[in-house]
């Protein structure tokens, strides 16, 4: 779980709600981008030390002042405007309760095209997954790659996000909408003599 300050790798967490092949339009903007959840355990000390020395970074580079940092982090935390969530706000879904997760998201855009990009890989790298492959999925476990910064614009107000950068396959696990689809590999290969009436 390396990292350069403020992007930091997520180590066998559980995805959920995955959208990283096609951008979804988001509610309060209208925009579209790719993105997801990243469910950590709730004893999973490592991964939250990392996420949480990351958000205290990306608010010192921000908010130098050590009391108004400590003031405004405090303040985002009260009002649920920082990228990590405890799971008991997510409750009514399988696999938040007791647990935390992380939500980072690519760039926004008017336009699906425009959408940044998410690079997905599968566990040993080799191969750039792609939706037909059939994972990651809502419910298995992965890697990811993120980085975090925080924001103070008239706009949109002070938060502490999370950029997705990329994400890799690591584990099967139970899906959270049903099962997994189907991989390519599972169909055995149709033989030359193979009839299409025998599909009729």
């Amino acid at each position: 779980m390396a990292s350069n300050e403020t992007t930091i790798m997520l180590s066998n967490v559980r995805l959920a709600f995955p959208h990283l092949f096609t951008p979804s339009k988001t509610d309060f903007n209208g925009l579209y981008r790719r993105g997801a959840l990243f469910i950590i355990r709730g004893d999973d000390a490592a991964n939250l030390a990392v996420v949480n020395a990351a958000i205290e970074r990306a608010a010192e580079r921000k908010w130098p002042d050590v009391k108004k940092r400590a003031a405004i982090l405090a303040l985002l935390h009260r009002q649920d405007k920082v990228c990590l969530h405890e799971g008991i706000t997510k409750a009514k879904y399988d696999g938040f309760e007791g647990n935390w997760f992380l939500s980072a998201n690519a760039k926004s855009a008017e336009t699906i095209e425009g959408a940044g990009p998410v690079t997905v890989v599968d566990r040993d790298r080799t191969i750039a997954l792609t939706e037909a492959h059939g994972r990651p999925y809502s419910g298995c476990y992965v890697n990811a790659l993120v980085e975090i910064y925080a924001q103070d614009s008239p706009s949109y107000g002070q938060r502490i996000n999370a950029v997705l950068k990329g994400v890799q396959f690591w584990a099967d696990g139970d899906a959270f909408a049903g099962t997994p689809p189907a991989r390519p590999e599972e169909f055995s290969a149709l033989e030359e003599s193979s009839n299409a009436e025998d599909f009729v």
